[in-house]
C-alpha cells in the first residue's frame, strides 16, 4: 500500500485564512504559530509566556511528542504580535499561565470556521494541515531537511522526508504542465 502524503495549503490559501482571522487577535496568532513555526495544536494550546525567549527569537516546546523538549525559531514580526496580544489581555481577570487558554477541539472549530470564510470548506482542513503546510513551504523556499526535522521535533529523518516527497510531487506536476501543452 502506498503511503498517503499529507495534505497542505498553498500560500494564497493560508494568507486568505489569516486575512479572515485578523478579526480576532488570539485566533490569528494561533493560526500563525501553526503556520510560521510548524507547531502542533497541542503545543499551541500548552504554550506559556515563560516558554518564549524574547531576545533569542526562540520558543521552547516542553515535552512535545516523544517526551522531549525542543526549540523552535520565531520571526520578529510574530514575536511583536505576541507582545501586543499579551499587552492587550494583561488586565483581563481571567489571565492564565497559558498564552491561549483554549482546547484542541476549539482550535479545530476555529480552523474550520476560517476555512469556510475563505471558501476552502471543500478541503479537509484541520489544525495539522498548517503544520504540513509549514513543512512543505519551508522546503520549497530552500530550507534544509535536517533543520526541518529539528524544528518539527521528528526523531527519525524518514518522517520528515515525506514532505520532500510532497514537494517532488509538486515539481512533477509543474513539469507535466509545461511539457504536456
Amino acid at each position: 500500500m502506498k503511503y498517503r502524503l499529507p495534505s497542505y495549503l498553498n500560500e494564497n490559501e493560508i494568507e486568505e485564512m489569516l486575512k479572515h482571522a485578523q478579526e480576532n487577535e488570539r485566533n490569528y496568532l494561533i493560526l500563525s504559530l501553526m503556520w510560521r513555526c510548524g507547531l502542533r495544536v497541542s503545543e499551541v494550546c500548552s504554550l506559556k509566556e515563560k516558554d518564549i525567549f524574547w531576545d533569542d527569537n526562540i520558543i521552547k516546546i516542553e515535552q512535545s511528542k516523544g517526551n522531549k523538549d525542543r526549540y523552535v525559531p520565531i520571526t520578529d514580526d510574530l514575536l511583536n504580535q505576541i507582545k501586543k496580544y499579551l499587552t492587550d489581555i494583561k488586565n483581563k481577570k481571567t489571565r492564565s499561565e497559558y498564552l491561549f487558554p483554549i482546547t484542541r477541539v476549539r482550535v479545530f472549530q476555529i480552523v474550520k470556521m476560517y476555512a469556510e470564510k475563505s471558501g476552502l470548506n471543500y478541503k479537509n482542513i484541520h489544525p495539522h494541515t498548517f503544520r504540513h503546510s509549514f513543512a512543505v513551504h519551508f522546503l520549497k523556499r530552500g530550507g534544509n531537511l535536517r533543520a526541518l526535522q529539528k524544528i518539527l521535533g521528528h526523531s527519525d529523518l524518514a518522517t520528515t522526508q515525506k514532505y520532500l516527497d510532497l514537494t517532488l510531487s509538486d515539481i512533477k506536476d509543474e513539469y507535466y504542465m509545461v511539457w504536456n501543452k
